[in-house]
């Protein structure tokens, strides 16, 4: 457990390496609190979950009970998220 601690140190402190060597980049500067979000892994499991959830809400809407499968996928989503409380 130790030795995958500091791994994860080492990998955390090269990707601040990185992120300061290159402050006058665009992209990696609006990257860097998405990457930053990530780091520790927390609750990712709770992302994906909610862009699987994004992904099927635009895929139930055209269908014949849309409106019903929206709001009961909306609700669902929000039982969850309420639940973990992220």
């Amino acid at each position: 457990a130790e030795v995958l601690s500091r791994n994860a140190m080492l990998r955390l402190l090269l990707e601040r390496r990185t992120m300061e060597e290159l402050q006058d980049d665009r992209v990696m500067l609006g990257a860097k609190d998405l990457f930053c979000k990530y780091a520790k892994c927390d609750n990712v499991w709770m992302e994906v979950c909610s862009k699987a959830a994004a992904v099927v809400l635009v895929s139930v809407v055209s269908s014949k009970d849309g409106v019903w499968l929206s709001v009961a996928l909306t609700l669902g989503m929000a039982l969850v998220t309420g639940l973990v409380q992220p």
